[in-house]
C-alpha cells in the first residue's frame, strides 16, 4: 500500500480523496487480526455479538435425561426445553491510537516501506496482547473452576520429576470432564516452560515411535499421545509497566478443555467463548495530529472472554517447580 507523500505540503491534513485511497485498504488489514502467537482464540473462540451487553444463553444437563419417548396413541406428547438465560456479560472497548510521525513515514516510502500497515499492524498486536493476558489470568485461576477439577501438582507428581507422568495425569482430567459433561476435552493448554519441559520428559520419549530421529516431543506429537485435536502452547511474554523485564503470560499451569471451536451455533457446553462486538477488530480512518506532526491510526476491539461452561474444563497447578 502506498503512503500519502506529504512532501509537497508537509504538515497538512490527509484530503478526503486521499483517505478514500488508504482507509479501506488499512480496514481489509485490520480486521480479523489475529496474532498468530497468541493462543487466545483456541480457549475463548471468537463469537460475533450484535450488541456491547446481554446475557448468555445457557444449557443446563437436559441432554443427558433419560425421557420415556414411547406415547401411546392419543396421549399427550412429552416435552423438553432446552436453553435459558444465563449470566449477564458486556463487552469492553479496547481502543488504541498508532502514532505515525510524518517524517519517517515520508523516508520509508522512498525505499518502499509501508510504515502506515506497521503501524496498525503493530496496534492491533498490542490490543490482541490486552486479550491474550486477560485469557491466560482466567484459564489458569482456580476461580474459574469446580473444585473438584483443580489439582495442584507436589512432589514426585510434578512434570519437572522424572518420576511423574504427564500422560497419565492428562487422561485423569480427560475423564473428569468427560464424566461430567459427556464430551471428551478437544483442547489441552501448557504455559511455556511446562511444554519445554514436558516434551523431553522420560516417559513421554518413551512414548514416541522408535523410528523418531530425534525423540523429543513437538504439539502435535503431544496430541496424539493425548488423544486430542491440539495442544498449544502459551509462548507469548509481555512487559509490565512498573518492570522492563519480560514475562511469561502463560504460568507453570496445564489446562485441559473441551472449546467448541468453529461450532458456535450448536447448543455445545463449551468451556470459554470471546464475545466480540460485530464489525471488530478495526481500523478507522486516520487522523492528522498537528501537535506531534503524526498521523494517527486508530484501532478498536470490543470484547468480553466468557467462561461459559467451568465444568468443560480441568486445571493442574503447581506443574513444575
Amino acid at each position: 500500500m502506498k503512503v500519502i507523500d506529504l512532501n509537497a505540503s508537509e504538515g497538512a491534513q490527509m484530503t478526503p480523496g486521499a483517505a478514500r485511497v488508504i482507509d479501506p485498504v488499512l480496514t481489509s488489514a485490520a480486521r480479523g487480526y489475529q496474532n498468530a502467537k497468541h493462543i487466545w482464540p483456541f480457549v475463548f473462540p471468537r463469537v460475533s455479538a450484535g450488541a456491547r451487553g446481554g446475557r448468555l444463553i445457557e444449557f443446563d444437563r437436559t441432554a443427558f435425561r433419560l425421557v420415556n419417548t414411547i406415547r401411546a396413541p392419543g396421549a399427550t406428547t412429552q416435552k423438553v426445553q432446552f436453553g435459558h438465560t444465563g449470566e449477564k456479560y458486556a463487552l469492553d472497548q479496547h481502543r488504541l491510537g498508532g502514532l505515525l510521525p510524518v517524517e519517517p513515514a515520508q523516508e520509508a516510502a522512498t525505499i518502499g516501506v509501508d510504515m502506515s500497515m506497521q503501524t496498525v499492524d503493530g496496534t492491533m498486536n498490542l490490543i490482541s496482547l490486552s486479550r491474550e493476558v486477560a485469557a491466560a489470568k482466567k484459564v489458569f485461576s482456580s476461580a474459574t473452576y469446580d473444585a473438584s477439577h483443580v489439582t495442584a501438582l507436589a512432589g514426585d507428581k510434578q512434570w519437572s520429576h522424572d518420576d511423574s507422568d504427564p500422560s497419565a495425569a492428562i487422561m485423569d482430567a480427560v475423564e473428569a470432564v468427560r464424566s461430567d459433561i459427556g464430551l471428551r476435552p478437544n483442547t489441552v493448554v501448557l504455559g511455556a516452560k511446562v511444554y519445554a519441559r514436558v516434551r523431553k520428559h522420560p516417559k513421554i520419549k518413551a512414548e514416541l515411535s522408535n523410528d523418531r530421529p530425534y525423540k523429543i516431543a513437538n504439539l502435535e506429537d503431544l496430541a496424539r499421545l493425548w488423544d486430542v485435536e491440539r495442544v498449544v502452547s502459551g509462548d507469548g511474554v509481555y512487559i509490565d509497566n512498573n518492570d522492563d523485564s519480560p514475562a511469561d503470560i502463560w504460568g507453570k499451569f496445564v489446562a485441559v478443555v473441551y472449546t467448541a471451536v468453529g461450532t458456535f451455533t450448536r447448543a455445545l457446553p463449551s468451556f470459554g467463548l470471546g464475545y466480540t462486538l460485530l464489525g471488530t477488530p478495526a481500523a478507522e480512518p486516520p487522523y492528522y495530529d498537528g501537535d506531534t506532526n503524526s498521523w494517527v491510526h486508530p484501532c478498536v476491539e470490543e470484547w468480553s472472554n466468557e467462561v461459559v461452561g467451568k465444568d468443560a474444563g480441568y486445571l493442574y497447578t503447581s506443574v513444575i517447580t
